[in-house]
């Protein structure tokens, strides 16, 4: 067994499966950012790992047909995606939300400065 495999499922079982819990209670909770950015660093690392097993997976020689390669390719590819759907609208919401908070700082400093 690869030793990035090993290192990946002990990160499975440290962080994406107890923020996977975190995540869903958060979403249930109306009106909070804050699970915002874990989430986005939860998609950020699911997408990831499973891009590297998807890759080390196409790439095997002794996966014999074309077929096979496909089916495998398909069954993976909505794990690949949907993490990384989450990190780009969580990084696009956190991203709004530090544009906000920097203008609301800017607005002070000009009151300050008045």
């Amino acid at each position: 067994m690869f030793s990035w495999f090993q290192s990946f499922i002990i990160l499975e079982i440290i962080f994406q499966v107890p923020v996977f819990v975190l995540g869903i209670r958060g979403l249930l909770r109306k009106n909070t950012t804050a699970i915002h950015p874990l989430l986005a660093i939860y998609g950020a690392s699911s997408s990831t790992t499973t891009w590297a097993c998807l890759a080390t997976v196409l790439n095997e020689p002794h996966l014999p047909t074309l077929n096979h390669r496909l089916t495998l390719f398909f069954t993976y590819l909505p794990f690949l995606l949907v993490p990384l759907a989450m990190t780009v609208d969580y990084t696009v919401r956190l991203t709004r939300v530090c544009r906000e908070v920097d203008r609301g700082a800017w607005a002070r400093q000009e009151r300050k400065k008045e």
